[in-house]
């Protein structure tokens, strides 16, 4: 009897340091719920194909470099609405994005893309993101680039009635925020892999602008910024917005998923 009595206290202490353990488990369960993971690829394209090095000769347009510094990109859940500021008057920003919007920030840093070789410097690596339908996209370009450039493209084509190649430099400085909308949406499963693609409508860009209006320097290259042939960079800048798409590539055909 009295060694009866003298085990029931340990017991219901092992009992008790169980149920805590489970019950730990499960808040544990509760706070890391299963999340998805996803890369992220540029491409290049224009009517023919798309191309990892984006140089077509047919379209008249042989492109040597194509540059962009990525600073960040964000997928928006299907749905969800940002917070109002005035909620949070006072608290800091970059606090507010990273404590109660951290799912939404993907792809965050000074990335610098090269189009023409397929890689991006830093690399992009993987990204976690939370599970669901993400049908916005923001991507924000800024001036990363080694020279301070934002966009940088290089390119050659041959005037109309002209034998010689001339060589067009377009460049930037200035931040470029866009919202891309998928009416299909990217689809992220717990623990599953989505790869992602955005992709740079080369067509969309060059094909509304008249090159051979552009004065080109001394040294026979035609420059095109804020600076020199300001009206025809203005144009081209006008053509990003649209220029720009971004969905998923699960096949790895260089081509964004049409089902």
């Amino acid at each position: 009897m009295k060694a009866f009595i003298a085990m029931k206290p340990a017991l219901s202490s092992m009992l008790l340091v169980a149920l805590l353990l489970l019950q730990q488990s499960c808040n544990d369960s509760d706070m890391e719920p299963a999340m998805g993971e996803a890369s992220l690829t540029f491409k290049a394209e224009t009517t023919h194909s798309t191309l990892a090095n984006a140089r077509v000769m047919a379209t008249g347009l042989e492109y040597n470099t194509i540059l962009l510094g990525l600073t960040k990109l964000e997928l928006e859940l299907e749905g969800e609405q940002g917070d109002d500021d005035d909620d949070h008057e006072g608290e800091d920003a970059d606090s507010l994005d990273r404590d109660e919007h951290e799912e939404e920030i993907e792809f965050e840093g000074a990335y610098v893309v090269d189009l023409i070789n397929g890689m991006s410097t830093p690399d992009f690596g993987m990204a976690t993101l939370s599970p669901g339908n993400y049908d916005e996209i923001e991507v924000e370009f800024g001036p990363v680039l080694p020279d301070g450039n934002t966009v940088f493209i290089e390119l050659d084509y041959v005037p109309e009635g002209g034998v010689m190649p001339v060589t067009v430099q377009y460049s930037n400085r200035y931040t470029l925020e866009l919202e891309l909308e998928n009416t299909r949406g990217i689809d992220v499963m717990a623990d599953g892999y989505t790869q992602l693609l955005m992709v740079l409508d080369l067509d969309a860009v060059f094909d509304p602008v008249d090159l051979s209006a552009a004065t080109a320097d001394e040294d026979g290259i035609v420059r095109i910024n804020a600076n020199s042939n300001a009206a025809i960079a203005s144009a081209i800048e006008a053509n990003f917005s649209d220029a720009f798409k971004c969905g998923e590539d699960h096949d790895d055909d260089g081509e964004i998923d049409e089902d």
